[in-house]
């Protein structure tokens, strides 16, 4: 994936020097397509495994509800809330900023982005490791933490700063996904019902 992305952010840098970036969309938008309708049909070629289902099961309403209904997970709940609308907030920031106002090539924001996932990737583990040793809550509050610094960090990208700040902004943000995801994963199967794991 990261592979593509920067090659694909080179062909859009190479493509802008000679003015014509809206066909270098055009050309990834069908080489997206195209991939995309590989998948649905490699999707509907799998074999589906069976699902055993109880014997009265709840209504959708129920199931719904379920989480709502235990207080410990409700906390959860506002958690993952509050982190993803931080997140999403963040991300029109951290995507279109670079772009439209710095005016950065591609390439760089791709190698930038390449760096935050190689950083989540190597992370995870650590975060498990810590985890295990500590607890899920002590890598949620640490994640969240990092993550939080990662967005005050791409605050300060400007003209003049972004060549340290955006890839370390990157690479603490992947830092704090690599143990955020996890993590609330985590969080969430502890505080659920044992009978609806």
């Amino acid at each position: 994936g990261a592979l593509y992305s920067l090659l694909a952010s080179y062909l859009l840098d190479r493509f802008r020097a000679v003015g014509a970036e809206r066909s270098a969309f055009l050309l990834l938008f069908f080489i997206m397509a195209i991939a995309a309708a590989a998948e649905i049909a490699m999707f509907f070629l799998m074999r589906e495994i069976p699902v055993r289902l109880p014997k009265n099961p709840p209504s959708p309403g129920a199931y719904l509800s379920m989480p709502l209904r235990d207080r410990s997970f409700r906390k959860i709940l506002a958690t993952c809330v509050a982190y993803n609308i931080a997140q999403n907030l963040a991300l029109s920031f951290i995507s279109i900023y670079p772009v439209t106002v710095l005016k950065l090539d591609y390439t760089f924001i791709a190698v930038s982005v390449a760096l935050g996932t190689l950083s989540r990737v190597i992370t995870g583990p650590l975060w498990g490791k810590l985890a295990d040793r500590r607890s899920w809550r002590l890598v949620v509050s640490s994640t969240t933490l990092l993550l939080g610094l990662s967005l005050l960090l791409f605050s300060f990208v400007t003209g003049r700063t972004y060549l340290l700040l955006l890839p370390l902004a990157h690479i603490v943000n992947g830092a704090g996904l690599g143990g955020a995801t996890f993590g609330v994963m985590n969080l969430n199967m502890h505080h659920a019902d044992p009978a609806h794991k």
